[in-house]
């Protein structure tokens, strides 16, 4: 899979737009001093990509913004992603998308979360048949994986940079924490989402055989014989 973002867009409530680009193929580093913003990066992105909640600064930021705004592709297809600025701190449901990757002069809302992560799903090739291999506290075996789950493996933050024990963003909640060792061989393409569906089945499978060599020595033993 070739993911990568090409712009941040952010739209003030007076309309005025300002855009932060990206190289596609290249490790883009961003630089700066100390409440510049750069953190919020990171954050807008995840924003924009379905976060349930969000800590985008209010007084430096969401205060000034009425959309924030991706642009983005995924292999072949281009896509933008844009969605309203939090309200009173909550999270907001109004979304614009485009399947062409169009940049809107000023966003209005076109779409719904449901309908662009289906549409997204496709391309990282996750469907109702692609779940998490085995469970744990906070993820439940059988449970979809989530394409939330694969932005991991695309940004390295500050807290990466100076913890040399943690490689991975998002490692001190839970749910990616879990998520990582189940999604990381799909990830950096050692297994396909064929693989998992035939491992599921063979642990069906030897559940099954489990369950009948327990259940074959009770059956011998009352198993009445021929006259």
């Amino acid at each position: 899979m070739n993911f990568y973002f090409e712009e941040l867009v952010l739209w003030s409530h007076s309309g005025r737009k300002r855009n932060l680009s990206f190289l596609p193929n290249k490790v883009n580093v961003i630089t700066g001093g100390s409440n510049t913003g750069k953190s919020a990066i990171l954050q807008i992105i995840d924003y924009c990509l379905f976060a349930d909640e969000s800590k985008i600064s209010e007084s430096r930021i969401n205060e000034n913004v009425s959309w924030y705004g991706i642009n983005f592709r995924i292999n072949d297809k281009h896509y933008t992603i844009c969605r309203t600025s939090l309200n009173n701190g909550k999270v907001t449901d109004n979304y614009f998308f485009s399947s062409q990757g169009e940049i809107p002069d000023f966003p209005k809302s076109n779409s719904d979360e449901r309908t662009i992560k289906s549409l997204l799903e496709v391309e990282f090739g996750i469907d109702r048949n692609v779940k998490v291999p085995f469970g744990g506290r906070f993820l439940s075996a059988g449970s979809k994986i989530s394409l939330r789950y694969f932005l991991i493996f695309t940004t390295i933050s500050e807290n990466i940079i100076t913890s040399p024990g943690t490689f991975f963003d998002k490692q001190d909640e839970d749910r990616y924490r879990e998520a990582l060792p189940r999604i990381f061989d799909l990830a950096v393409g050692i297994d396909n989402i064929e693989n998992i569906l035939a491992k599921e089945k063979q642990g069906e499978l030897e559940a099954e055989i489990r369950k009948l060599d327990r259940v074959h020595p009770k059956f011998m033993a009352n198993k009445q014989p021929l006259a």
